[in-house]
């Protein structure tokens, strides 16, 4: 069984849904050509399967939108996180620091002549 691809980038549907569209101006442009020359617009169907297609990519821009944004933010949690971990490391270190440095000085206090 293949692995799943990996979706998309908004990106990417972005640009695709720039050629659908220029695709769907060229073609109204023939049908505009046509009608104006006084002749029957031949088509497949084409410019029906266009609209159809910038209407899915309407839909998987606004997922991929979503998704990449659901991915931004879990990248900044962790980070945040990581940046708690380092802060917390960093004091736990200073505060044993502290601990020694007052336990030696309790240690020689003893030494110091009144």
């Amino acid at each position: 069984m293949p692995a799943p691809k990996s979706p998309i980038s908004s990106a990417n549907l972005r640009q695709q849904k720039e050629e659908a569209e220029a695709r769907l101006e060229a073609l109204r442009q023939d049908q505009v050509d046509a009608i104006e020359e006084g002749r029957d617009f031949q088509h497949n169907n084409e410019i029906l399967v266009v609209n159809e297609r910038l209407a899915a990519l309407d839909k998987a821009i606004a997922r991929a939108e979503r998704r990449e944004a659901a991915e931004e933010a879990r990248l900044e949690r962790a980070a945040q996180r990581e940046e708690v971990r380092r802060q917390q490391e960093a004091l736990t270190t200073a505060e044993q620091t502290y601990l020694d440095l007052l336990a030696n000085s309790e240690a020689i206090r003893p030494l110091i002549p009144k």
